[in-house]
């Protein structure tokens, strides 16, 4: 019994794939907390800039 959860606790497989989860989390947070700040400038100012440089069609 003391075998299997030792080699349960040191088996690696899957870590890698948790790490990589785990990154690919920390980037969708930062994206949308970069989105939650920066959504106002970009819908208000550089949105309404590039509207207003074209012309009427």
């Amino acid at each position: 019994m003391k075998s299997n959860i030792k080699s349960f606790l040191l088996n690696e497989n899957g870590q890698s794939t948790v790490e990589y989860g785990l990154i690919i989390a920390l980037i969708a947070l930062v994206a949308v907390l970069a989105l939650a700040l920066f959504g106002t400038f970009i819908r208000d100012d550089l949105y309404h800039k590039a509207v207003n440089k074209v012309p009427d069609a």
